[in-house]
């Protein structure tokens, strides 16, 4: 009897081992039957991640060609190839800016930072947009973020310190503005806004000079040539104001208030033939610049008298 419940107890006993081991292997193939489905997924993952790589490059091609269209086609294809690719998102929002589509570039920049940890260029160009629709406090709210990721982001930085000129809050934008200009010297960006608060503060001598600085830097914005003309005519230097008034014009030559302000100094210097041509193309472009028509006569006027006094004389 003794044995016969020994042998009892030991099937009972192999029969929990043989359940145990059973239900280990069955637990293992669950295992790896989860990892072979795992690497189907990562497989089919990264070859999305390719398709929208590519897309990306693509997308950044066309944007060096200049062509907005075809590298919004390839962002939108990023976007399908893998909706969670925050930069491919970050970056149609920027395209959709660059357009004039505020509204959807602020949804489209909205959706970028929900994908993942915010980057500092998009929190910066979120801003931007916001700044745009007048939305100051989401604007600034936004600048700050990105620099909270990147304390030295010169754009959040020149940005944020216009949104504080806006306001009124001269000291802020001066801090923003000149740690903007002492981490990034060679910034046209920051210059122009520190010219621009120099100017607000009656600075005018230091506001050229960092208007000059702009320039010296990037010499293909007409806009900063004006402004530095126009400081530099207020401050009695017309020379140097007209040599910048007219590479303004030869960077835009539709800058009609420009052009009329121009003409006025050379009519005012007896360079008339001059000033008519710069008249004339002052009344080319809107607005309409009264003061360029009479300037205009008043020229010609001068060239027809010339030309008869001339005449007389020779005969």
């Amino acid at each position: 009897e003794k044995r016969r419940v020994e042998e009892e107890e030991a099937g009972r006993h192999r029969g929990e081992m043989l359940e145990k081991k059973r239900a280990r292997q069955a637990k293992a193939l669950e295992i790896q039957l989860q990892q072979v489905e795992e690497g189907k997924r990562q497989k089919a993952n990264a070859g999305k991640l390719s398709a929208a790589e590519k897309c990306l490059s693509e997308a950044f091609e066309e944007i060096e060609k200049g062509d907005l269209d075809k590298a919004k086609e390839a962002y939108q294809r990023a976007v399908a190839e893998d909706p969670g690719l925050a930069v491919a998102v970050g970056n149609l929002a920027l395209v959709y800016h660059e357009e004039g589509d505020v509204e959807k570039a602020l949804a489209t920049y909205a959706r970028a930072l929900e994908l993942g940890p915010p980057q500092a260029d998009v929190c910066n160009n979120f801003g931007n947009a916001m700044h745009d629709k007048g939305r100051l406090d989401e604007a600034a709210a936004l600048y700050k973020r990105a620099l909270g990721i990147d304390p030295l982001h010169h754009l959040a930085l020149v940005n944020l310190g216009s949104v504080q000129r806006r306001r009124g809050d001269v000291a802020s934008a001066l801090s923003c503005f000149s740690l903007a200009v002492c981490s990034y010297p060679s910034s046209a960006a920051a210059r122009r806004g520190m010219a621009a608060l120099c100017c607000d503060m009656g600075q005018t001598e230091a506001g050229i000079f960092q208007l000059q600085a702009a320039v010296a830097i990037d010499g293909s914005n007409p806009t900063d040539h004006a402004a530095l003309g126009f400081l530099l005519r207020g401050a009695d230097k017309a020379d140097e104001a007209m040599v910048h008034f007219a590479t303004a014009l030869s960077l835009d030559p539709k800058m009609s208030s420009v052009a009329s302000v121009l003409g006025g100094m050379l009519k005012d210097t007896g360079r008339h033939s001059e000033a008519v041509f710069h008249f004339r193309q002052a009344l080319r472009s809107p607005p309409f610049q009264a003061e360029a028509l009479s300037n205009m006569a008043h020229a010609l006027l001068f060239l027809c008298e010339w030309k008869q006094r001339r005449e007389t004389m020779l005969a």
